[in-house]
């Protein structure tokens, strides 16, 4: 048995996580169980079993922390995706307003593209949405780029969707967080943002230190 590569660790304030995406489940372990998965993946070895009592192991089992074959994980989840992806019922879209961004990370890919999206984009968005989206479930992810330089073109899609159409309707949004203030929450209330995922990169000091905001 080896790591999953869908396995993920995290250490601060000497408490130790294990995350895995595939299963979407977290774990917080003592440190000697840290350290040995760690290693196993660093090395990308075989884990040593003898590490862990044995019920522990069973339950890093269960949660795919550790798993026999990375690809029958891989093809556990193609075949989720595809069920996900197939549902009939419901209909999962991810919208970008903008690429433009307040931030200047090294490693981003948008490369701070200063496009917004047109009315002319925002009306085919909702028409499309209300083409082909009636008597379902429809989920909105807002991204970007920085989406909350975009709640003007956020507020135009939403109030052309209709949602009286709709079974039922829900959103979120991933955002870095630098814009969420009061002003910004009421307009989030009002186009039914349910949920708010702000990304972080570790402590205060290292964010702050590769999140320079632009000028």
């Amino acid at each position: 048995m080896k790591v999953s590569k869908y396995t993920f660790l995290l250490e601060q304030n000497k408490k130790y996580w294990i995350y895995n995406s595939l299963s979407n489940s977290m774990m917080n372990v003592e440190e000697d169980y840290y350290r040995c998965i760690e290693n196993a993946k660093k090395m990308n070895k075989e884990i040593d079993k003898n590490c862990f009592e044995e019920e522990d192991y069973k339950a890093l089992v269960q949660k795919k922390i550790v798993t026999q074959n990375d690809k029958d994980d891989f093809l556990i989840l193609k075949s989720i995706l595809m069920n996900y992806r197939s549902e009939n019922n419901h209909i999962n879209i991810t919208i970008a307003p903008t690429m433009d961004c307040n931030y200047a990370c090294h490693y981003c890919f948008e490369k701070c593209k200063k496009s917004y999206m047109d009315s002319g984009t925002s009306n085919t968005i909702a028409k499309y949405i209300n083409k082909h989206l009636k008597s379902k479930s429809l989920h909105i992810t807002w991204f970007g780029g920085e989406p909350l330089l975009a709640l003007n073109e956020m507020q135009e899609i939403y109030f052309q969707i209709d949602r009286e159409s709709l079974r039922s309707y829900s959103s979120n949004i991933i955002t870095n967080g630098f814009l969420l203030d009061k002003d910004a929450v009421r307009v989030l209330e009002k186009i039914a943002v349910g949920r708010i995922q702000i990304t972080l990169d570790g402590t205060k000091e290292y964010h702050n230190k590769i999140h320079q905001q632009l000028s």
